[in-house]
């Protein structure tokens, strides 16, 4: 944990307005949670252990708390 560095937030302290999703053109603003696209370049990483999300029907996906982690440790990194 001592050699952890975060990336800037740079990004994200930029965006002041909302964009349209290229793909299904929903307004977002940090990432689309229906398609699970991030809206600015995000860093990558990789977890040292597979992850299995199980999330209840009636979650809200723009609610979830994983849609972020999803975008910032891809399965295909």
């Amino acid at each position: 944990m001592r050699d952890l560095k975060l990336s800037s937030f740079e990004p994200f302290e930029k965006m002041k307005e909302r964009v349209e999703c290229p793909k299904c053109k929903k307004s977002c603003k940090y990432y689309c949670c229906k398609c699970i696209e991030p809206m600015v370049e995000t860093p990558k990483l990789n977890l040292p252990v597979k992850v299995t999300v199980i999330a209840h029907p009636t979650e809200k996906t723009s609610k979830s708390s994983i849609i972020p982690a999803k975008l910032v440790a891809p399965t295909d990194v």
